[in-house]
């Protein structure tokens, strides 16, 4: 993995937030229109109006998901990221009975899937952080972040809620109820996520 480049911008593919935005009146009905009236239209537009596969400024989506944490609270947002990402992959009648077959079929743990993170890493960031799984035992995971861009601890730490939100939701796809904590050391710059199921 490329090392972090802090005089580059830390990027996010614009799929989760434009298919987020799309899902929070499920999550609580009217929290939409909350979330756009402190929101404004240019990041708004640069967001729904890029494609699903671009990768947008990871501040620029900070924009949205900023007001959006400061609406529910961080114990809801944390929450929020979980039921969105339980919705998007097994709430959807096309993908559900795929992805609960998978994990019948297969076996598939909460372990098997966060031991997959460090690969797919690409497909969500990039130049955000490096990221490694350590497994204390059986039951518990640490997600660690390394090299974390220092705009993200410096100016929106509270994205990494997102992260966080949806490791809890991989624990709920694969039959069992994780729960976690977050430890961020700026002067580190470091992220650690430990999720227990």
């Amino acid at each position: 993995m490329e090392p972090i480049d802090p005089t580059m911008s830390p990027l996010t593919r614009a799929r989760n937030t434009k298919e987020l935005l799309r899902a929070l009146d499920e999550y609580e009905p009217g929290l939409a229109a909350k979330v756009r009236a402190k929101t404004s239209a240019e990041a708004l537009d640069a967001v729904e109006g890029a494609a699903s596969t671009a990768f947008l400024p990871t501040g620029l989506v900070a924009e949205i998901l900023l007001p959006l944490i400061e609406t529910v609270g961080k114990d809801r947002a944390i929450d929020l990221w979980r039921f969105f990402l339980v919705r998007r992959y097994a709430g959807t009648p096309l993908l559900r009975p795929i992805i609960l077959g998978a994990f019948r079929l297969f076996g598939l743990s909460p372990a098997s899937v966060f031991r997959q993170l460090p690969r797919a890493w690409h497909l969500l960031y990039r130049n955000l952080a490096i990221p490694s799984v350590f497994f204390p035992d059986e039951r518990r995971a640490v997600i660690h972040l390394r090299d974390v861009h220092p705009e993200v601890l410096e100016e929106y730490p509270d994205l990494m809620l997102s992260l966080q939100g949806g490791l809890e939701g991989v624990t709920e796809l694969a039959g069992a109820d994780g729960t976690s904590t977050m430890r961020i050391d700026k002067d580190a710059r470091v992220v650690e996520i430990l999720i227990t199921w």
